[in-house]
This record gives structure tokens, sequence and C-alpha cells, in this order.
């Protein structure tokens, strides 16, 4: 998938999430709780930002996309590689990765297709606590 944006920082982590997911609002907070590093920084794919990140507007409200080191992960790829990048204990998530992509995706669809009713919808896009704003791109 290509860029919109020139991103040229080759260690810039993003992470592009629907702003309106419970569950991917968990997500987020589970990766800020963990970052000690800081590294991660986040976008609703709701924002202009995610809009002209991503070619042509392309976007899939049902998937989460990770930017790092110049390549863009999606689905359960991108869950992986998020979990590897916490490092410490979550750096064994990256076993997961011998298991197939097909399946993976399978189950990660299943998942995305049910997050509305299993996490609910937010009325708002997700908004960060103060602390945390400086890592969101149009907040």
């Amino acid at each position: 998938m290509k860029l919109q944006n020139n991103i040229t920082d080759k260690n810039l982590s993003i992470v592009l999430f629907d702003g309106y997911c419970g569950l991917c609002s968990k997500i987020v907070n589970f990766i800020l709780k963990h970052d000690k590093k800081k590294k991660f920084h986040f976008a609703s794919q709701q924002s202009e930002f995610a809009k002209r990140f991503l070619e042509n507007g392309q976007k899939d409200i049902n998937a989460i996309f990770y930017f790092h080191s110049g390549r863009m992960h999606t689905k359960s790829t991108a869950i992986i590689r998020i979990i590897y990048q916490l490092g410490g204990f979550w750096k064994l998530g990256l076993l997961l990765i011998v298991i197939p992509s097909v399946l993976r995706n399978l189950i990660y669809d299943w998942i995305a297709r049910n997050r509305y009713l299993w996490f609910g919808k937010n009325d708002a896009c997700y908004l960060p606590r103060p602390e945390f704003r400086e890592r969101f791109k149009e907040i």
C-alpha cells in the first residue's frame, strides 16, 4: 500500500484505527499504557490525516493499519507487529506470525464484524486523555 504523504522517518510508528469502535479504543488505550518509549502515534481513520496518509483515501474501517519502518501492515499482522514493538514480554507475540495470515485474518475479520455488538460503538470519535494528545494526529 502506497502512502499519500512523503513520510521519511523510518522509525515513525502510526496506528490508524476506527475512532468510533469501542474495541479499537480499548486497543489504543492498551498501547498507550504499555508504550513506555512513546514511539506510537495515532489517528482515527475518520480523520483528515488518515485520508491523506493512505493512497486515494483508501481505508477499511474494519481493519487496523500500522505504519512502521516504511511499511504498512493491516489486520492481524498489524496487531502482531504492534505487540512486538511494545517490547519486553510482548515481543513473544511475534510467534503468532507463524500462523498463516489467511487463518489469522479469518479470526480477525470475525471479530471485526462483531466488534460493535460486543464492545459498542461510541457516539463520538475517540479522544485521548490530555497527557497523550501530542501523540495523536489532528485532534
